[in-house]
């Protein structure tokens, strides 16, 4: 699910961008099967691609619109991955977009076809979490056991390497199974 006002035009430069970035091809015209040199010009648009409402996005005039678009896709290519960005594995959006999109699935909360992760609220936020336990130890194991945060945005937040957060975790759901907690 996309927050399409805020993501939309990135994963346009993610999807032109993707072969590039893995490799397979040294520039985005170079794919044959890319849509960029049809965006730009440089080819025969087919029948079944729309391009107009895209350009749009960048200029009203269609020249000032494919110049920017190429700025646009070039830049993409020193632009941190969008992925960074996943909330609850599945969610391109923050989490008003996702309470907002929870409240359109109503009544799809027993199919199965949704993992309960994508059906519960957000979690707190990381702050929020921190303050609402006595030690940095707790609320990282509280804030991995809502499962909306990575290793990753954890130490981000706790000033950590993620291999320190992961040995916290590990510790922590030892010493929780050891006791019975």
């Amino acid at each position: 699910m996309i927050d399409a006002a805020t993501y939309l035009l990135e994963l346009t430069w993610y999807v032109i961008l993707n072969p590039d970035q893995a490799g397979m091809i040294e520039h985005p015209w170079a794919s044959p099967w890319s849509s960029y040199t049809a965006m730009t010009g440089k080819t025969r648009c087919p029948s079944w691609l729309t391009t107009d409402w895209l350009l749009t996005q960048f200029a009203m005039r269609s020249k000032d619109a494919v110049r920017s678009y190429i700025r646009f896709v070039a830049l993409g290519r020193i632009q941190a991955s969008i992925w960074d960005n996943v909330n609850r594995q599945v969610f391109l959006g923050d989490d008003e977009f996702i309470v907002q999109t929870q409240k359109q699935i109503t009544g799809l909360s027993q199919d199965v076809n949704i993992p309960q992760a994508q059906r519960r609220p957000p979690a707190p936020s990381l702050a929020a979490i921190a303050r609402a336990h006595n030690t940095r130890n707790q609320a990282i194991m509280a804030a991995y056991a809502t499962g909306d945060y990575s290793y990753y945005q954890l130490a981000a937040f706790f000033r950590l390497h993620f291999t320190t957060v992961g040995k916290i975790v590990r510790a922590n759901g030892a010493n929780n199974k050891n006791t019975g907690h």
